[in-house]
């Protein structure tokens, strides 16, 4: 099975990271502009079996539903949302924070993944590694903007 895994490290508290990530629209600023992503559903605060139902295009016109649940959750340390419902055969991400001291911090987002049959496998596993590249790079810059800056002005 296919993995990724992306690293973003921090000066700043742990507990600064986690709260980017319980933030209600985090998934929307997660989101690429220009990728027409939609956030449909977002369950809130930050919980397990929270879902998270997301409307993307998928081929000229038309458009697919995602579907995330976590399926487990460690307040302040990790957790893990699985698709439930997508364009995927299996999703699984892990969203680890490590402490590492007291104003630095580590996110580790670990991908692992399989393409439905009918996506050719071989000829797209190397599309979407590409896409995940862009995206975490992308993410993790919202990230890292949003950490770094002023506290309070969010």
């Amino acid at each position: 099975m296919p993995e990724s895994t992306f690293h973003l490290e921090l000066p700043v508290p742990v507990s600064r990271l986690w709260d980017f990530h319980a933030l209600p629209d985090a998934v929307q600023r997660l989101s690429p502009p220009g990728e027409g992503l939609r956030v449909l559903r977002h369950g809130h605060p930050l919980q397990l079996y929270g879902e998270t139902l997301i409307s993307m295009p998928f081929l000229p016109g038309a458009r697919i539903c995602w579907l995330a649940r976590i399926v487990e959750f460690e307040e302040g340390r990790r957790f893990v949302d699985e698709q439930i419902e997508g364009p995927m055969s299996f999703w699984r991400h892990e969203h680890r924070l490590e402490d590492l001291g007291a104003q630095s911090c580590r996110l580790i987002d670990h991908i692992d993944w399989r393409l439905r049959w009918w996506q050719l496998p071989p000829l797209c596993s190397g599309l979407v590694r590409r896409r995940l590249d862009a995206l975490f790079s992308y993410r993790h810059q919202v990230i890292r903007d949003w950490c770094m800056g002023p506290q309070g002005s969010e």
